[in-house]
């Protein structure tokens, strides 16, 4: 369908009318610029109806407003006829046509989703945190967000920080992945209240002593198997007067999809335990990265992992050992941590779990070469150096 010449410029003003809706429905609350919807628990949650949205004009009132929503339910039900024509295509095909099978179904998805994206009861659904990540439509908005408002942070961030190199070689996101601990307003550049990690922000290493809540949404509906590892990227090694990685937590064979996006470790298999971060007292602050693997091309089984070691862990080797490259790290975030007076006992319980003697590190005192080794005197500059013995100083007068 097509406007007429004369319609055109109405036709534009109604389209700032409808964005106009959605915004107000959002006034409501400031996060909702900061965050996406709510993401769906693993039991899912029932589609809402699109019908109950209302419009912000009754009908009557703009007539350029109803010529926009007419021309928007024509084109959706348009698309929906094509989508009908589709499925009767993919019904008819002979056995062995799978490769103008899936061409049929990627079709099928792509017009059902354009056949309301642009609904505004559907925007304003999503909008509102009524998301369902099961449906088509609000997995692609949710990735849109995501593109828009959180990519480009993380990307800059893990380049800055040299999360890349130092922790993986490379890294092109494909999961929206976020950690939490505990609940609070979030962990950003500017407070610290518990709640979802900001990429790249301070977190207390007091409230990182449990492990952190995972969610991932991987932009696919069939479910997948995954690994997460939790490394350090700045231990101090003694012996090589390096910094050098630490693996904290290594958990694999978890399934999700988009609709199953909470990370349970219990749903797979954890093949190093989680240690909370533990900086040292006088050495750097710490660059603790979670980074998450599409295990899809991995080879070996779970058993193999066993073996696998928290000292100088590689990222780069165990994918090699794993049959995997850089390419299958779908996601990646990361905090950074410090030893405080305020956070001492808590890092030296985790000292103690490890039944390792808590390390101090600092600059050595600087040598004074006029200074006595025995008495830590330095001599006088103008008089000759007195007997500090009572002997000594009776035989001198």
């Amino acid at each position: 369908m097509s406007f007429p010449p004369a319609a055109s410029r109405s036709m534009l003003r109604a389209g700032g009318v409808l964005r106009s809706q959605v915004r107000a429905l959002n006034s409501s609350s400031s996060a909702r610029q900061a965050s996406p919807a709510p993401l769906p628990s693993d039991e899912g949650s029932s589609q809402q109806s699109s019908r109950s949205w209302t419009p912000a004009l009754a009908s009557g009132v703009e007539a350029a407003y109803d010529e926009a929503l007419k021309y928007i339910y024509a084109n959706q039900a348009q698309l929906r006829d094509e989508v009908k024509n589709l499925r009767g295509r993919l019904e008819g095909l002979a056995k062995g046509s799978e490769e103008e099978a899936s061409r049929l179904k990627e079709r099928i998805l792509s017009v059902e989703i354009a056949s309301e994206v642009n609904d505004p009861a559907v925007r304003a659904e999503f909008d509102s945190g009524k998301a369902d990540l099961t449906r088509p439509v609000h997995l692609h908005l949710h990735q849109l967000w995501w593109h828009r408002r959180i990519l480009p942070r993380l990307l800059e961030r893990v380049k800055l920080q040299y999360v890349v190199p130092d922790v993986i070689e490379s890294l092109t996101p494909r999961v929206d992945l976020r950690l939490s601990f505990g609940s609070g307003t979030g962990y950003t550049d500017h407070s610290s209240d518990g709640g979802e990690v900001g990429t790249g922000v301070w977190v207390p290493a007091r409230d990182s002593l449990q492990a952190p809540h995972v969610t991932a949404v991987p932009f696919h509906s069939e479910e997948r198997l995954y690994t997460a590892i939790l490394i350090d990227a700045d231990v101090p090694n003694e012996e090589s007067g390096r910094l050098e990685s630490w693996c904290h937590w290594l958990v694999r064979d978890v399934p999700l999809s988009s609709g199953r996006t909470t990370f349970d470790p219990r749903a797979g298999h954890t093949a190093i335990p989680y240690v909370a971060p533990h900086p040292c007292n006088g050495g750097p602050p710490r660059r603790t990265a979670l980074v998450l693997i599409d295990q899809t091309g991995a080879q070996g089984s779970a058993s193999e992992s066993a073996s696998v070691q928290r000292e100088a862990f590689s990222i780069p080797q165990y994918l090699a050992s794993r049959g995997l490259n850089a390419t299958d790290v779908v996601a990646a975030q990361f905090w950074r941590t410090k030893w405080t007076e305020e956070d001492a006992e808590a890092i030296s319980s985790v000292w103690a779990q490890r039944g390792i003697a808590e390390p101090r590190y600092g600059r050595e005192p600087r040598r004074n070469m006029f200074r006595d080794p025995e008495t830590g005197r330095l001599p006088s500059r103008y008089f000759r150096s007195l007997p500090t013995d009572a002997a000594a100083l009776s035989a001198s007068e």
